[in-house]
C-alpha cells in the first residue's frame, strides 16, 4: 500500500476519495515525520530565501563576493559593529535572532557571529 501525504488545507472531498480508490493510505502533511524538524538556520538559507546572490550581500554590506562566499563556508566570521546589525538584518532579510543563529551553525565549527561594540 502506497502512503500519500496531504495538507490538511487539501480538505477537498473528491481528492481523497480519488486517493483512497487508488488503494493509497492518506495521512495528514503534519504528521509527515520531516515536518517536525526544521532545517538549520544558516548564511546561505538566508541569502537564498531573501532571493539575493552572494554579490547582491556584498553590494549591500559593502564587502566583496569572496568574503560573503567565506563567511558561508565558515572560514571566516563577520565581526559587525553594533551599529551595521540593522544593516547586516536589511541585507539577509532575517531578525537579529537568526543572523546570530546562522553564523552559529557554520558547518565547519562552532564559531559565532561576534559583535563589536564603540570603542572607549
Amino acid at each position: 500500500m502506497k502512503i500519500k501525504y496531504v495538507s490538511l488545507s487539501d480538505r477537498r472531498p473528491e481528492r481523497l476519495t480519488q486517493l483512497l480508490n487508488f488503494g493509497r493510505m492518506v495521512i495528514p502533511l503534519s504528521l509527515h515525520p520531516m515536518t517536525h524538524s526544521k532545517p538549520p538556520i544558516t548564511p546561505v538559507w538566508l541569502r537564498k530565501r531573501a532571493k539575493k546572490t552572494q554579490r547582491q550581500i556584498a553590494v549591500e554590506l559593502d564587502t566583496t563576493e569572496s568574503v560573503v562566499s567565506n563567511w558561508e563556508r565558515g572560514v571566516v566570521v563577520p565581526h559587525p559593529a553594533l551599529t551595521d546589525l540593522p544593516k547586516y538584518c536589511q541585507a539577509y532579510d532575517c531578525s537579529i535572532e537568526e543572523l546570530i543563529e546562522a553564523f552559529s551553525n557554520i558547518h565547519n565549527g562552532p564559531k559565532v557571529l561576534q559583535v563589536v561594540g564603540p570603542k572607549h
